[in-house]
Parts: structure tokens; sequence; C-alpha cells
């Protein structure tokens, strides 16, 4: 799909899916559905992870490339050590489960917003 499309907007879609799909699992459904959640969250965050890289290598130029390719793992990598943290600090709270959904569901949302606004140019107003 990425490349029939542009990777950006492949990308602000499935962590749109992501991010509600997340959320969802939270909210008391029957197994079928729940099933299908998780195979949607699975199949967007992943996708989307290796995607990513594939769209930051085209993104930079072939100078910086490998700093940018580095940063977004990087970041990646630092939201798998943080989650686990932050499951084990939401369950603690004793908080309604359907909130540490949600809560997983933030980052994907931010990672859209980010995404969506990436390589866009700003235009400048001449005078």
């Amino acid at each position: 799909m990425a490349d029939q499309f542009h990777p950006r907007r492949i990308l602000t879609i499935f962590f749109i899916i992501a991010a509600g799909s997340i959320s969802l699992l939270g909210i008391r459904s029957n197994t079928l559905i729940l099933n299908m959640l998780v195979a949607l969250a699975g199949a967007t965050t992943i996708g989307t992870q290796i995607l990513l890289y594939a769209y930051v290598a085209q993104y930079y130029p072939l100078s910086i490339r490998s700093t940018g390719i580095g940063w977004a793992s990087g970041i990646g990598r630092s939201g798998a050590i943080l989650g686990p943290i932050l499951g084990g600090t939401l369950l603690s709270m004793n908080l309604p489960l359907e909130f540490n959904f949600y809560a997983f569901a933030i980052p994907g949302a931010i990672a859209c917003v980010a995404i969506s606004l990436a390589g866009r140019q700003t235009q400048t107003l001449s005078s």
C-alpha cells in the first residue's frame, strides 16, 4: 500500500487504526471481537514500525540517513523500555483496566499527529 500511496498517508492511517484498536481493547467485548482487535492492533503496530524505517530512509538525505534511522529506532526502543514500566505503574495504581489501554493508545495518537506533520513544507508569506 505504501508503494501505491504515499508512505506518510499509510503510516497516518495505520497509527490511527493502532491507537483505536488498542483503546477498544479495554471495552468488554466477546472473544471474537477481542481477537480481531488484537490482530488489528498487532498488524498495525508492527506494520507501522517496519514502514516507518523505510519512510525515514526516504525522508532524510543520504548524508544523514543513518542518523535519522538511528534516532527513529532509538525512540521506538525507548518506548519498548518504558511501556512495561508504565503498565506496571498503572496496574499498581488500581485504576480500571480500560485506562491502561487508553494510556497505551496515546503514543499511537501522538505518532499519528507527528507523522502526518512530517515532511510538510511550511509556506512563508512574502511582503
